[in-house]
């Protein structure tokens, strides 16, 4: 299933939100979010079972 995800970075930590479908509870969201600035780039995966 694919999702949109709205991403913001303040403070010096990056946040992303998702919209799930009622369906999903139960299911497991995987994804990554990726920062990039001056030239750099960190990319970290990430694993949550909806609840």
């Amino acid at each position: 299933m694919k999702v949109r995800a709205t991403g913001a970075f303040s403070g010096g930590q990056a946040r992303c939100v998702v919209a799930l479908p009622r369906n999903a509870k139960g299911k497991t969201l995987r994804g990554s979010i990726t920062v990039r600035a001056a030239g750099a780039k960190l990319t970290r995966a990430f694993s949550y079972r909806v609840g």
